[in-house]
């Protein structure tokens, strides 16, 4: 979400209307009804649990109508308002499910469908209103690059916000596995709280083997497994 402004839209600075977006989407719907595969897991934080550093101690603003349409209301936005929604092909399906609750509580989202190259194009200009993609970490397993792409870069930013971004960088720094992972857990809780990104569903995952291969859960990620790593069963 625009959050910054940079597209000038000017509604979503407010955290009370981000807060009520949050609020009018039914993640667990959509990853049940509309992501394909049947097996896609929850995301609750702005990582999958197999990154290292992926623990944060909130979670996005549950499911709840009414509680969006309060903040609409205390917002000053019952009317609702216009938005555009950017997105590339593959995930125009799930924009779709989040305009029509998006329209529950008055916010008219329009889809955007366009291919990576006019993506980061429109995206480094500062043009997105709204934007939804899939994102699959670069195949690294590691929460801090998932924050340092979203934050902190002058591109991909639509946050600006000034402890987030400090946290990111710190993180980027931080040598210490334990002293790291604390400084992301805060960078995905202030994530969570504002609702800059809101994660909607993991991607999911199938994968083809004989029965007697053993494959370790911790080697899975969104572009296969380690080969090296799995077994025959004895």
């Amino acid at each position: 979400m625009d959050a910054a402004n940079r597209s000038g839209i000017g509604f979503l600075k407010d955290e009370r209307v981000r807060l009520a977006m949050a609020h009018a989407i039914d993640r667990d719907a959509i990853r049940r009804e509309i992501v394909p595969g049947g097996n896609a897991f929850a995301l609750d934080q702005l990582c999958v649990p197999i990154q290292v550093g992926c623990a944060a101690t909130t979670k996005p603003p549950a499911y709840d109508p009414a509680r969006a349409k309060a903040l609409m209301k205390e917002a000053g936005l019952e009317n609702g308002f216009d938005i555009e929604i950017t997105t590339l092909d593959r995930s125009r399906p799930i924009s779709e499910a989040i305009s029509g609750y998006l329209a529950k509580i008055g916010i008219r989202a329009t889809i955007k469908t366009v291919t990576l190259p006019v993506y980061g194009k429109l995206q480094a200009e500062g043009k997105f209103q709204g934007q939804n993609y899939i994102y699959g970490s670069g195949g690294i397993p590691d929460t801090g690059q998932l924050l340092s792409f979203h934050f902190n870069n002058k591109a991909r930013d639509y946050a600006h916000d000034a402890q987030l971004n400090d946290l990111v960088g710190k993180a980027e720094s931080i040598l210490d596995d334990t002293e790291r992972n604390k400084v992301i857990a805060a960078a995905l809780d202030i994530n969570n709280r504002k609702v800059y990104v809101l994660p909607i569903s993991g991607a999911p995952q199938a994968f083809v083997h004989v029965k007697d291969l053993v494959i370790p859960t911790t080697t899975l990620n969104g572009y296969g497994f380690m080969l090296n790593m799995a077994t025959w069963k004895k």
